[in-house]
């Protein structure tokens, strides 16, 4: 790892630690608001509303609750998926068609098991540690998105990626790498942001 590596390695651990804080003191009712408002927004965007197939998450953590609102997306006749783990650098995405179908993914997350079919999202709507308004996505460290769209890329098949978080989520640059891949929109409980590095700016 070069110099340049480390020291943004060591600047994402801190900001990881300094959101995840932040994060995790919002109050529980707050988050069941913030989850609302955001879904109220998110389900009126034309590039959610175009989607055929459109790649959720089930939270973890102190994360937004995206569920009612795959739920309403699936009553609008979308198809929903979520990220299963391959293996310690890989995921796949794959059809949700109802909680029986979820098995214990790790991390405190589930995931449709291996009979589910593997499709491709033309949006993700993402999870995150952190963001900055140019896109650039703090996650938890093991590259698992970046690694993914980068593969759907070299398919032509690029998602759309929206970002899900709270406002307080919110810092003002997170150290990038080339490999980053920019968020093109990020909705929070108060405001839509287009990203500066995005595809839709």
């Amino acid at each position: 790892m070069t110099t340049t590596s480390q020291s943004n390695a060591d600047q994402k651990a801190e900001l990881r630690k300094a959101v995840m804080s932040r994060r995790n003191a919002v109050p529980v009712d707050e988050r069941k608001d913030a989850a609302a408002r955001i879904s109220d927004v998110a389900l009126t965007l034309d590039v959610v509303k175009g989607a055929t197939i459109l790649g959720g998450y089930w939270p973890i953590r102190s994360e937004i609750d995206p569920r009612a609102m795959t739920e309403a997306l699936r009553a609008d006749g979308k198809v929903i998926a979520l990220p299963a783990v391959l293996d310690k650098t890989t995921i796949d995405f794959r059809r949700w068609q109802s909680e029986a179908d979820l098995v214990d993914a790790g991390f405190g997350t589930f995931a449709p098991g291996d009979h589910a079919e593997t499709i491709y999202p033309d949006v993700i709507l993402a999870p995150m540690v952190g963001f900055d308004r140019r896109g650039i996505r703090l996650g938890y460290g093991g590259g698992y998105y970046d690694r993914y769209v980068e593969r759907l890329i070299n398919m032509d098949k690029r998602p759309l990626l929206v970002g899900i978080a709270h406002s307080c989520q919110e810092v003002e640059r997170v150290p990038n790498e080339v490999y980053d891949i920019a968020l093109d929109c990020v909705v929070t409980e108060k405001e839509f942001i287009i990203c500066s590095s995005g595809t839709l700016a």
